[in-house]
C-alpha cells in the first residue's frame, strides 16, 4: 500500500531543469524522468502529456532561446521514449522567452515541463 502512494499523480506536472545554454539531461533529472515514465506509462490510454520547454529571457536572442527551448522540450520527450513511454501519450510544444513559468526566478526557466 505504501508503494502503491508513491506513485507520481498524472495530473501534476513536473519541471525538469537545465543549465544555462543547455539541453543536456543530468542524472538527477533522468531520475525524476524514469519516475515520470513509469506514471506515464500507468495512465489512462488516452491521456496526453505535454511536454513545454523554455529558455530565460535574459540570456540569449529570441531565435536562439526558440530553439534552445526546442531541442529542451525534445531531449525529455527523447528519453521518455527510451523509458518505454508510448509516442502516441506524448506532444512537444517549445516556447523560447515567450513565456516564463518562474517569473522573478529566471535561472528557473531553464526548463521543459511535463504536464
Amino acid at each position: 500500500r505504501l508503494r502503491e502512494s508513491l506513485v507520481p499523480s498524472t495530473t501534476q506536472s513536473l519541471s525538469i531543469y537545465f543549465t544555462i545554454e543547455s539541453s543536456k539531461i543530468t542524472d538527477k533529472n533522468m531520475e525524476n524522468i524514469k519516475f515520470l515514465a513509469e506514471a506515464i506509462k500507468a495512465s489512462a490510454k488516452n491521456r496526453v502529456f505535454t511536454i513545454t520547454g523554455y529558455a530565460d529571457e535574459q540570456t540569449g536572442s529570441a531565435e536562439y532561446n526558440m530553439q534552445l527551448s526546442k531541442r529542451r522540450a525534445e531531449a525529455v520527450y527523447n528519453a521518455l521514449l527510451e523509458q518505454g513511454v508510448d509516442a502516441d501519450k506524448l506532444k512537444v510544444e517549445y516556447k523560447g522567452d515567450t513565456e516564463q513559468p518562474f517569473k522573478g526566478r529566471p535561472y528557473m526557466n531553464r526548463v521543459a515541463v511535463v504536464r
